[in-house]
Formats: structure tokens, C-alpha cells, sequence
């Protein structure tokens, strides 16, 4: 979800609760769409995912993965991304939607090739 798309949301919440006429003085917080709060966590799995195969922001390109790998773990995490991205790729923007798809590819790949070694 970028920032613009919440400061829609929390625009359009408050322009509705305008429009309806309640004077609160307390303002609501607005309702964020679950499909947002499922595209932070397929992200948290992806990142989970990369650490159980050993494979770390800092790493060079060349370099071998982490001795301390637990495959199955990472194939769960995988897994799991790819069975949430599933249920809610239609309520994502085209080029979100996509940036996902490529990241749970890269995992993919990523385990795949640790599995073949």
C-alpha cells in the first residue's frame, strides 16, 4: 500500500463522516482494506523466507549462503505467500501486484537452488 493510496483512504473516511454529519469531537481512525494489511505481511513472509535460506540484505551477489539454513521453514513461508497473494491479487494495482509476483519468483528461484545443490 504507498502512501498515497492511505491518505486516500483517510481522506475519503473523513470526507464521508463529514458528509453524514457527525460532529465528534473525537475523529475516527479509518478502517485500513485487509488486502493492505495481507500485502505487509506477504512482504514480512518474502523477507522470513530469504533469512531461513541464509540469504541477508548485506550479502554480495557471489556469496554462498548462511550455514544455518532451515529449508523447510523457508518452503512454509513460500508457500504461504504465494497462497495470500492468490486471494487477493484482484484488489491490487496491476504493477503492485506484479512487484509481488516477481519478489515470490526471486524466493523461488532462491530455494530451488539451494534444494539442488
Amino acid at each position: 500500500m504507498s502512501d498515497n493510496d492511505l491518505k486516500n483512504t483517510e481522506n475519503e473516511a473523513a470526507e464521508k463522516e463529514e458528509s453524514q454529519g457527525n460532529n465528534n469531537s473525537q475523529r475516527k481512525a479509518p478502517i485500513i482494506p485487509v488486502a493492505h494489511v495481507v500485502t505487509n505481511n506477504i512482504f514480512m513472509l518474502l523477507s522470513l523466507s530469504l533469512q531461513h535460506m541464509g540469504i541477508t540484505p548485506e550479502m554480495e551477489q557471489a556469496e554462498e549462503p548462511q550455514s544455518d539454513i532451515d529449508l523447510e521453514e523457508a518452503r512454509l513461508a513460500i508457500d504461504l505467500c504465494d497462497l495470500l497473494l492468490q486471494r487477493i491479487k484482484n484488489k491490487l494495482a496491476a504493477e503492485e501486484c506484479k512487484g509481488l509476483e516477481d519478489m515470490l519468483a526471486n524466493a523461488r528461484f532462491c530455494y530451488v537452488r539451494l534444494v539442488n545443490k
